[in-house]
This record gives C-alpha cells, sequence and structure tokens, in this order.
C-alpha cells in the first residue's frame, strides 16, 4: 500500500487513471506534433471535469469542510505504525465534496428517515447524510475503526445535525446481523467498506429484509478504477470482488439496479417490483380504453 501521508495521492477513480495515463503516453511522444496536440486535448478533457464538477456543485457545510482538511492533513500512516490505529488508512477512503452532495440529495429525494451506513472512515459520507434527513431521521454507521470514532466525533459535535448520526463500533456483518435480529430497516443503505466483503453485505440485506419496502441500497467504488471492465491481468483481488459483486446483482431477479458513473461508480439497487406491487385501474374515455398501469 502506499504512503497516504505523501503529497502526491494516487488516481483513484477511472477518469483519473486515463488521465494519468494519458500524461504518460504523451511524455514519450517525440516529434509527433498532431499526436502531441490530441494528446494534450484528451488530457485536458479527462482531467478537467473533476474541478469543474467541484466548482459547479453545491459547497460543502462548515462542518464538513473542516471533516475534510482534518482527514487530508491527518498523518494515518504514523497513525499506524505508532499503533494508534488497527489499519494503514488510505486518505482516499474519503467520500469528498461531490458525491457527498449526491448522498445528501439521494437522502432527501427519499424523504428517508433511517440511513445505514455500512463502513464509515472518518465520517463525511455520514453527515453529508445526516444533512438530507429530517429533525428526527438518524444515520446508523457502521466502522471497524475505534479511532475513527473519536476522529469523526470532533467534527459530528460541530454541526446541528452530527446528533443524528450514530456509531457502531465492530466488524460490519457482524454489525448488520444484529440489526437483522433485531427486525431493523432503512429507507437508504450506503456501502463503502472492504471490496470483498460487499457481495455478503449485499446478501444479508436482501436476505434478511434490512432495506425497507420502496428503499434504496448505494454502492459505492464499483468501477474500481475501471479494473472491473479492464483485462483481467490488471485486475488486483478488489478489483475481481467488485466484478463478481456486480454480476451477481445484476443477475439477480429480486432487485433492480443503475450504475452512475460518479467518481469511482455508485450502483443504485432497489427490490424489483413484482406484478402484486402494480396497481392496476380500468380506465375509458373516448381516446383509450383498457387497464392503466402506475
Amino acid at each position: 500500500m502506499s504512503n497516504p501521508c505523501s503529497s502526491v495521492v494516487p488516481p483513484d477513480t477511472p477518469l483519473e487513471v486515463l488521465a494519468d495515463v494519458l500524461k504518460k503516453a504523451e511524455a514519450l511522444i517525440t516529434g509527433n506534433d498532431e499526436v502531441k496536440i490530441l494528446l494534450k486535448k484528451a488530457i485536458q478533457i479527462a482531467s478537467g471535469l473533476d474541478e469543474y464538477l467541484e466548482k459547479t456543485t453545491t459547497q460543502p457545510s462548515p462542518a464538513l469542510q473542516e471533516l475534510w482538511t482534518r482527514t487530508r492533513s491527518e498523518r494515518w500512516h504514523e497513525n499506524y505504525e505508532k499503533g494508534i490505529t488497527l489499519f494503514d488508512l488510505p486518505v482516499t477512503c474519503i467520500t469528498g465534496h461531490v458525491e457527498g452532495q449526491v448522498l445528501r440529495f439521494f437522502a432527501r429525494m427519499a424523504k428517508a428517515q433511517r440511513v445505514l451506513e455500512i463502513g464509515m472512515f472518518t465520517g463525511y459520507g455520514a453527515l453529508s447524510l445526516a444533512e438530507g434527513l429530517p429533525l428526527d431521521g438518524t444515520v446508523v454507521a457502521c466502522e471497524i475503526e475505534p479511532y475513527l470514532e473519536k476522529f469523526a466525533r470532533l467534527s459530528f459535535d460541530k454541526s446541528p445535525h452530527g446528533k443524528k448520526i450514530k456509531v457502531e463500533v465492530g466488524g460490519a456483518q457482524e454489525t448488520i446481523n444484529q440489526l437483522a435480529n433485531e427486525r431493523q430497516q432503512y429507507d437508504l443503505i450506503f456501502i463503502d467498506a472492504d471490496k470483498t466483503g460487499y457481495l455478503e453485505y449485499y446478501k444479508t440485506i436482501i436476505d434478511r429484509k434490512l432495506l425497507a419496502p420502496g428503499g434504496t441500497l448505494v454502492v459505492d467504488n464499483v468501477l474500481f478504477k475501471g479494473q472491473v471492465y479492464g483485462s483481467e491481468e490488471d485486475m488486483n483481488e478488489n478489483g475481481k470482488a467488485l466484478k463478481e459483486f456486480n454480476q451477481f446483482v445484476a443477475s439477480d431477479p429480486r432487485t433492480e439496479q443503475v450504475l452512475l458513473p460518479v467518481r469511482d461508480g455508485m450502483l443504485l439497487i432497489q427490490h424489483a417490483e413484482s406484478a402484486e406491487d402494480v396497481e392496476k385501474v380500468e380506465t375509458k374515455d373516448d381516446v383509450y380504453s383498457g387497464i392503466f398501469v402506475h
């Protein structure tokens, strides 16, 4: 694993990987001005989109901005070496500005009351979700790293929405099993945890009815730097796990899904609408006669 304290953050999305490859190709080109011009244009398109999205998306709240700054300046690798954290946490785990606003919008559009987050890191996603909830809304955030609960709480306490967030420290699978035993259900569930665990999280959520009827499951990193649709030889363990996960969900008749190319890919999943769920109303007028389904 690369040192997350380094000033150079490795490419983390398909677009960032593409821009990086194009820049390396540009450095190798000599003597062909036309190819250089085309590469330069391609680099501008690939590397300029994220900055444009950041500028044109609603800016984060002061609490989110502070949390972002604290996360980026924390010396995570040193924390691990000193035994402060159990894991060598990469700073790229943070949800980030644009995706955070997407989550806030999802929570608000869904009129969600109860949200479950699997994998919290420093809490940017949890706080973004909380900002989209009503005053009595709740976010249950699962996090295996004890240090992160204390780190996140410092920023949660500075936000009027922080009181909506309850952090469950421990293994996510054990936590969601317990929530299922308690017959808990959630209007919105967000998964952004260990990638090799995604499939089991999904199975538990659907099999044990943690996702409420009409609810939405949002899964992050499903494009995983482009590995899931690239060459097998370029896939690491996480890429292979996410490709398997995507294929499983796509073939599961119990759910419907759409994959959005937001950052590293966000998969939206809902329960499939059965024939019994569809209300049929007989309608008759001068133009149309038959069964109207809605």
